[in-house]
């Protein structure tokens, strides 16, 4: 076995960890905490002191959960071994790229062999073009470093090319349609999970 490269979440996003206008946002989270509040709470969002680092640690453990639950079994199948969770990018600006983790696959030793007959099935299917237009396909305002075509893909000479085989390959075992109930999942045990108030410390 062995481990590959860290591929970030930004370039293979099993699940979508960004946090900039999205239900997993501190923003989003501290909304849903103060709409809950009784009228007569003392506490209020010009009072906190909330700690970013602690909230990123939590929602981190349970983003490794749920995909060790939900997505690791299936990944298994094709010569996966292991997904663990490494440091965590946050942008200054949001510009141009998003929050994203790190993660450190271990791999059978004949994983580009796996991939290779398992992709060569599949790189052809409206799912697979329509993911590879839509997300790995330069455009104005986004430059692509995926590859586009299997025969560039599976020369697996970089990290692109790694994390673009893991995806595609996540995206035919599992559909779009459960990937996106996973990532529904996540942030409803973001919600259910995560207590707002051990982040917060308000001022008296």
């Amino acid at each position: 076995m062995k481990k590959l490269e860290p591929i970030c979440t930004t370039i293979c996003p099993l699940l979508n960890l960004g946090m900039y206008g999205t239900n997993i946002s501190p923003d989003m989270f501290g909304d849903s905490f103060y709409s809950c509040l009784e009228d007569d709470d003392p506490r209020t969002s010009d009072t906190e002191h909330f700690d970013f680092d602690k909230y990123c640690a939590l929602v981190k453990a349970q983003a490794e959960q749920t995909i060790r639950d939900f997505i690791l079994p299936t990944l298994k199948k094709f010569g996966v071994i292991d997904i663990e969770f490494g440091e965590w990018f946050h942008p200054s600006s949001y510009n141009y790229t998003s929050d994203g983790i790190d993660m450190i696959f271990t791999v059978e030793d004949n994983f580009e062999d796996i991939a290779k007959v398992t992709l060569s099935r599949v790189f052809d299917t409206d799912e697979v073009k329509e993911y590879i237009k839509d997300h790995y396909t330069s455009r104005p305002g986004f430059i692509s470093y995926m590859p586009t075509t299997y025969t560039e893909l599976v020369k697996f000479t970089n990290v692109y090319k790694y994390a673009a085989a893991i995806m595609l390959i996540t995206l035919t075992a599992l559909h779009k349609i459960n990937l996106d109930s996973y990532q529904n999942l996540f942030e409803q045990d973001v919600y259910e999970r995560i207590s707002y108030e051990d982040c917060c410390t308000w001022d008296e």
